[in-house]
């Protein structure tokens, strides 16, 4: 287990963590979600008493969280309170649908979760939610079913702003070295240059 520890802590440094406090809580949650516990592989039960509570469980076949009634006493532990919280306790595959930026700071991502398609679920329900469109750069109205989803989605139309707003204008810069050996090569003025090693930069938006 500690070889395991030791091994994640490892890619993370080699990927530019600078911070000792987001390093070590990064490796402890990928820890934790790699050695998800007993009670995630648990049958829904909805328990006894006369109150009926919407719930969500995690179906360890299909690697998803379904919702079901709660009768309001008993039970088992694998009863949760919304999706997100389901699969970030149960679900190895959470990062790709509920990011941790939604959730708290993550140096490694920038919103990652504002890049997803709005996803309207299947279940019966008709919420008004907040997504964000990137291909518009705004956040839209829609209705969600009440169950699946993902971490684009936002109860106002100021948290989801506020949140995605503007980031398909940052850009990514990329740095790499192309090498001539031998021949020529134009330049973008019409002038042609001979052998030499010119760094290119590149601007792509994100």
């Amino acid at each position: 287990m500690s070889s395991h520890y030791t091994i994640l802590c490892v890619l993370f440094e080699n990927q530019n963590i600078h911070s000792i406090f987001f390093l070590h809580i990064k490796c402890f949650l990928h820890y934790v979600l790699s050695h998800p516990t007993e009670f995630c592989r648990l049958p829904a039960d909805a328990g006894q008493g006369t109150s009926f509570n919407f719930a969500v469980y995690y179906d360890v076949s299909k690697d998803q969280c379904s919702p079901f009634l709660y009768n309001g006493e008993g039970g088992n532990a694998n009863r949760f309170q919304n999706e997100r919280e389901c699969l970030r306790n149960c679900s190895l595959n959470a990062e790709n649908v509920y990011p941790m930026d939604a959730i708290v700071m993550d140096t490694l991502s920038d919103q990652k979760a504002c890049h997803f398609k709005k996803i309207e679920g299947t279940c019966n329900g008709k919420y008004l939610r907040y997504y964000y469109d990137s291909f518009y750069d705004k956040c839209k109205r829609f209705l969600w079913t009440g169950c699946l989803g993902n971490g684009n989605r936002f109860f106002d139309f100021i948290s989801c702003n506020s949140t995605c707003a503007g980031i398909h204008s940052k850009h990514t810069h990329l740095s790499f070295t192309v090498t001539h050996h031998q021949g020529w090569r134009r330049s973008n003025t019409g002038r042609a240059y001979g052998r030499r090693t010119q760094p290119i930069t590149a601007m792509l938006s994100g």
